[in-house]
């Protein structure tokens, strides 16, 4: 089966404090975090068209690491992102190759994806169209609504995390509509669109860099268990 993946890249990182994005800061001297995204999906999947889908204020970023890592950025599909991560992801589906089956939709700023979670992925959407990866919560829960907040249950809430599988066809049909303010990822956009979501074991070390301790935490992670 056509697979392809696209890596959302286009956030501002308002939440670092820098002016340079999340995506693109140091993970190691001379690498963003995005050169490591790229690499361990390309390791992880290498017949998979790649799509990568960066803002327009951001090409800058991208042409120097191009110009510095050649090899990583070939045979990679650049698209120019939109005004909000659902018009990214929405212009990186319209340069899916004509063939594609089925896609993964990833963040950039998840530099740590296994092999071990695409292969689980790609198998499992097959049979159920639409598939994302998930964590369980280990800290207690609490719902603030106004003034009140009560416990809940963390058992009936899971973390989700990205790349997220779909039947290429779906998740293009699921897009075509106007963005809504309930849609905060792909799974939701298609379970809105579309139907049922299921759900495959996600990884721990598959973290997302938001914050400066997210990038300290992805920098020990990086040393520990992957080389660079």
């Amino acid at each position: 089966m056509k697979r392809a993946i696209i890596i959302v890249a286009g956030g501002s990182g308002i939440r670092m404090g820098g002016n340079i994005p999340k995506q693109f800061l140091e993970l190691t001297t001379g690498k963003p975090v995005i050169y490591f995204t790229l690499k361990h999906i390309k390791a992880a999947d290498p017949t998979s068209q790649i799509i990568l889908v960066i803002g327009k204020t951001h090409f800058t970023y991208y042409s120097a690491m191009k110009a510095e890592f050649p090899a990583l950025l070939e045979n990679v599909t650049l698209v120019e992102g939109g005004e909000s991560r659902f018009e990214s992801v929405k212009n990186g589906l319209k340069n899916l190759d004509t063939d594609v089956e089925y896609i993964a939709i990833h963040d950039g700023a998840r530099p740590f994806v296994k092999k071990e979670l695409l292969e689980k992925g790609w198998e499992t959407v097959k049979a159920k169209q639409a598939v994302i990866p998930v964590i369980s919560i280990t800290s207690s829960l609490r719902k603030v609504e106004n003034s009140n907040n009560f416990a809940v249950k963390r058992e009936l809430y899971k973390t989700v995390q990205t790349p997220q599988f779909f039947k290429a066809d779906l998740i293009q049909k699921a897009y075509e509509p106007d963005y809504k303010a309930e849609f905060t990822d792909d799974a939701s956009v298609y379970e809105n669109q579309i139907g049922k979501i299921s759900l495959i074991e996600g990884n721990e070390m598959n973290i997302k860099i938001t914050s400066p301790i997210d990038l300290e935490c992805a920098t020990v992670l990086l040393k520990k268990f992957f080389s660079d």
